[in-house]
């Protein structure tokens, strides 16, 4: 079940200049309806997916970019937003999470050349392919007075005030250009649950970390959830697992990546893994789900612990040692939610086990009009 993540720097070079020696129509990117004018290299589609010189267009995007020679990597900051990618590397990361991409960055004629989508859509911004007139659009993103949740802000726990009021910005209006009308954003408040169903099976006997899954989003009767709608798929890994040892549980801990909606787009998932019990979750009128409680965990996981599947455990820990002795750090916990263990297997995830995923921090969710 294991990817490959990372591309022969040899094997991609012989690719992209094959892919930007083709005499195809030339490629334009418009940020906020302004042309990019790059000198030298131009921009090119490899494989369906467009890569651009490493500056002009992120800083367009009011991001800094840096270049490290001595590791081939590329920074680039906004805000507190940090990605990291690498000359050759399916992975990256965003703000110190591992994202993995589709097609790698490369060097083309001595010129950094990244995928202009990955690095767009990471530091916030949108973006569409223009098909008829080859042109990528850049929509950069809005600003949006948000409250902090409380437990990124001690003082306001301490103050036992309630949290303000949602405030979103008016969208300002976008120069028509093609006839296309500017996409509408949806926001999903943190600590909304994202139910969904999986779609691959995990066994804690003998998955591997980094393993990948697939899962669909639960809609019910609906053709929607909030403003996703029905078919977005979620994916992720598994970042630690261990086997069933004597008295000691099976675990898996799931990370997730990203969603993709129908249409192709794909959005950042910052979250954790929760229980759909009523334990863990409140329903909402409409249909929408919560997380009960204002803790978040730092790690939660299946443990093979009872009857069925397992149970959802979490802690909270800020070592930087925690992965490393995760399995033993979750014995105490498991000890007090389940008080009287009477069993301890493996755990079996199989396709349609539900599931869902608590947001930490809001989802910008864009749709065309």
């Amino acid at each position: 079940m294991k990817s490959l993540r990372t591309v022969s720097i040899s094997a991609l070079a012989m690719l992209t200049v094959a892919a930007f020696a083709q005499n195809g129509p030339p490629i334009s990117v418009v940020v906020d309806g302004t042309p990019i004018v790059f000198t030298g290299q131009q921009p090119a589609e490899v494989d369906g997916h467009v890569l651009v010189p490493l500056r002009g267009v992120f800083e367009m995007l009011g991001a800094s970019v840096e270049w490290d020679p001595a590791t081939q990597s590329i920074t680039a900051r906004k805000g507190r937003t940090r990605v990291k990618l690498a000359i050759g590397q399916l992975d990256a990361s965003v703000d110190e999470r591992p994202v993995h991409m589709d097609i790698a960055a490369t060097l083309v004629s001595g010129t950094t050349m990244v995928p202009l989508r990955f690095v767009s859509e990471a530091l916030g911004a949108f973006v569409k392919w223009n098909a008829p007139q080859h042109e990528v659009d850049i929509q950069k993103p809005v600003d949006y007075d948000l409250p902090k949740h409380r437990d990124d802000d001690h003082r306001d726990r301490d103050r036992q005030t309630p949290p303000p009021a949602v405030v979103i910005r008016p969208v300002p209006p976008m120069p028509v250009r093609h006839e296309e009308r500017r996409p509408s954003f949806g926001i999903i408040a943190a600590d909304t649950v994202i139910p969904l169903i999986l779609n691959t099976r995990l066994n804690s006997a003998n998955a591997q970390r980094g393993d990948q899954f697939t899962a669909t989003l639960l809609t019910g009767n609906m053709n929607h959830y909030y403003d996703l709608p029905a078919g977005t798929m979620a994916y992720g890994s598994v970042s630690f697992v261990r086997r069933r040892d004597g008295d000691h549980p099976g675990i898996i801990e799931l990370a997730f990546d990203h969603l993709v909606l129908p249409n192709g787009r794909s959005l950042p998932l910052v979250g954790r893994l929760v229980g759909l019990d009523d334990v863990s979750v409140r329903r909402m009128q409409g249909g929408g789900i919560v997380a009960r409680g204002g803790e978040r965990h730092d790690h939660v996981v299946y443990s093979g612990t009872g009857e069925g599947i397992g149970i959802v455990v979490g802690f909270k820990d800020d070592h930087t040692s925690a992965r490393v002795d995760l399995g033993n750090l979750l014995e105490g916990a498991l000890r007090i939610r389940t008080r009287n263990v009477v069993r301890v297997h493996d755990v079996e995830l199989r396709p349609g086990t539900q599931f869902g995923v608590r947001l930490y921090q809001n989802l910008t969710v864009p749709h065309d009009r």
